[in-house]
């Protein structure tokens, strides 16, 4: 944890990879007082471990990239109270069904969704997201 009060410090950084399975709640809640944090990548092994709403506490938090299995439905949740983001990358996220579409379209600010990797969700939900949510690119 005393490295990402560190790396939290320092004035310039916008964007940030994360992965391994040590990163906690705690650590998570030190990073989210870099000012000009906008891309957060968490990798497969990292976002297994810690509450995601804490990602709601980024003031700049924009875009948002999370990798692995361990992103469900109920987890997804947590991301998606984040009102102000702008851009989310899912990759290889295969416990995602079509709920979690559902809950994705009730970002305010979504523009773009990636789903790489991720393609449980069937041709309905996907429908009903873009007539929900027309203006937000999915890829």
């Amino acid at each position: 944890m005393k490295g990402l009060k560190i790396v939290a410090s320092m004035p310039a950084i916008s964007l940030l990879y994360i992965d391994g399975d040590q990163l906690t709640s705690a650590g998570l809640r030190s990073l989210s007082k870099a000012p000009f944090l906008g891309n957060l990548w968490l990798g497969d092994h990292a976002s297994a471990n810690f509450d995601l709403a804490i990602l709601g506490d980024f003031p700049a938090l924009a875009d948002v990239t999370i990798s692995g299995s361990s992103i469900t439905n109920e987890r997804l949740k947590e991301v998606a109270a984040n009102q102000r983001l702008q851009g989310l990358h899912l990759r290889d996220c295969a416990s995602l069904t079509d709920e979690a579409l559902t809950t994705l379209a009730e970002m305010p600010n979504l523009e773009r969704l990636q789903l790489m990797g991720t393609t449980t969700f069937g041709p309905k939900a996907m429908n009903d997201f873009k007539a929900k949510r027309p203006a937000c690119a999915v890829y």
